[in-house]
């Protein structure tokens, strides 16, 4: 065991002021970033709010940033004297917590789902090995805030996860819409010279989304 510093941004929706507070926890050699704040809550202060699931980097609910990257918690090893924070470019709710309906709104509002006629089941399909790779998405919406461009406030511009799930969506020989026309429409030609985003699962989403929907196949 060793004791570590821990500094964590917390913000408190009432006064809607922001802070950073240093902790001291016990860590073991290979305690992750979660065990650490689950320690902190248990040990030190109780109304640190922040949010976990599976525990076993299946559920992406344990996303923040570490040292100002995108990382499941669950999955990253605790470092004395990190820095943990919420999400970028999406509002925060309450300390490592961030508002996920930002989101949500946008892509309830884009169709982003298999569009009519379907006429089998994907099982009995063919799809690309890109597929394959996309579908592991995890839906944490972790590389939002590795993308320089995005901005919850603009919807003008889908980002990296919108253009993920277009590129899943034109892969699926089920769907009959246009997502390159879609992802146009929504500035992934901005995308074009950039290659900023990234996935806490390792998705390769300038590759085989960003690429994909561009034309860019390799």
């Amino acid at each position: 065991m060793q004791t570590a510093n821990v500094h964590i941004e917390r913000y408190d929706p009432e006064s809607g002021a922001c802070r950073t507070e240093t902790y001291s926890v016990e860590l073991k050699e290979n305690d992750t970033v979660l065990q650490a704040l689950l320690r902190i809550y248990e040990e030190r202060d109780s109304t640190l709010a922040f949010r976990h699931g599976c525990r076993g980097s299946r559920c992406g609910q344990c996303v923040l940033q570490v040292d100002g990257m995108p990382r499941l918690a669950c999955a990253t090893r605790a470092r004395d004297g990190m820095t943990l924070s919420p999400l970028k470019n999406l509002p925060s709710l309450r300390d490592l917590i961030f508002d996920r309906s930002a989101v949500d709104r946008r892509i309830s509002s884009q169709r982003l789902y298999v569009m009519p006629p379907i006429q089998a089941a994907l099982g009995e399909l063919s799809v690309p090995e890109a597929y394959g790779r996309l579908i592991g998405c995890l839906e944490c919406y972790g590389c939002m805030a590795s993308c320089p461009r995005f901005d919850w406030r603009d919807e003008s511009f889908g980002g990296p996860y919108v253009f993920v799930r277009l590129a899943l969506l034109h892969l699926d020989p089920r769907d009959q819409e246009d997502r390159r026309a879609q992802a146009r429409a929504l500035g992934v030609d901005e995308c074009a010279g950039c290659s900023a985003c990234r996935c806490v699962k390792g998705i390769a989403i300038r590759r085989d989304a960003i690429g994909m929907l561009l034309g860019q196949e390799s």
